[in-house]
């Protein structure tokens, strides 16, 4: 049986079942990226395909594409929203998601279309107790 890592999950953060996390920015702005479980189960990523700056997507819309040695694992969007701001640094270095998950490897920012509710958003501690499952 393989030993499960210990990853640290800022306080913080909010997350995803699907290995998001989100924290909230000015406003009702979310910036989101993976949790460092999700990229140590990729590998190491080699090429990010990030959404449109502006556009509009729908909750669990494809908005990203993160490709690694292992494999290509599409991001969807947790809830409605226009996309703000992407981090243009990954297009040259991917490998800042794999460095940094929660810092300099965040994905996008969006605004949610309406108020969201983070009450379906994971706590860091129930984020740990899905990972310990």
């Amino acid at each position: 049986m393989a030993e499960c890592e210990v990853h640290e999950n800022p306080e913080q953060l909010k997350y995803t079942t699907q290995h998001l996390w989100l924290e909230q920015q000015a406003g009702d702005v979310w910036k989101l990226g993976i949790t460092e479980f999700a990229q140590d189960q990729l590998g190491d990523l080699v090429y990010v395909t990030l959404p449109s700056l502006g556009e509009v997507y729908s909750e669990g819309a494809i908005v990203a594409v993160l490709e690694s040695v292992k494999s290509a694992t599409e991001i969807t969007l947790p809830f409605t929203g226009t996309v703000t701001m992407i981090n243009q640094e990954l297009a040259d270095r991917p490998e800042l998601i794999n460095q940094e998950p929660y810092e300099g490897g965040w994905l996008f920012s969006v605004s949610p279309k309406q108020q969201t509710d983070m009450q379906q958003f994971l706590s860091a501690a129930d984020y740990d107790a899905l990972l310990d499952a």
